[in-house]
């Protein structure tokens, strides 16, 4: 799980203790459900734009899985996804894994 960057207009967050303390919290919330089904998982709280760090962590990975938003529209237009840039930088198999996205049986 990659940290965003989050400050004032001077750069100067908060309280950027609080903030990772929360991400490494919600990461082990996260992995958490999938180790107790008895997946093999692996994963870390590392700060940086997520289309960079991702590919990087993934590397000799068997599968990355990233969540997607689905921006559509104009906005899909303008922005550039994590998930579409990290289809594109990843050696790995990418799982997206769209929001609202069920398993089915």
């Amino acid at each position: 799980m990659a940290l965003p960057v989050i400050g004032d207009a001077a750069g100067k967050a908060g309280d950027p203790e609080a903030f990772g303390d929360n991400a490494r919290r919600a990461h082990a919330d996260a992995m958490r459900r999938p180790s107790e089904a008895g997946a093999g998982v692996t994963g870390e709280v590392t700060e940086g734009h997520p289309a960079e760090v991702l590919p990087k962590a993934a590397a000799g990975a068997d599968l990355l899985v990233v969540g997607s938003r689905g921006h559509g529209g104009f906005a899909g237009m303008l922005l550039a996804s994590v998930s579409s840039l990290t289809l594109h930088q990843a050696h790995c198999p990418v799982l997206v894994v769209r929001t609202g996205a069920s398993a089915r049986s």
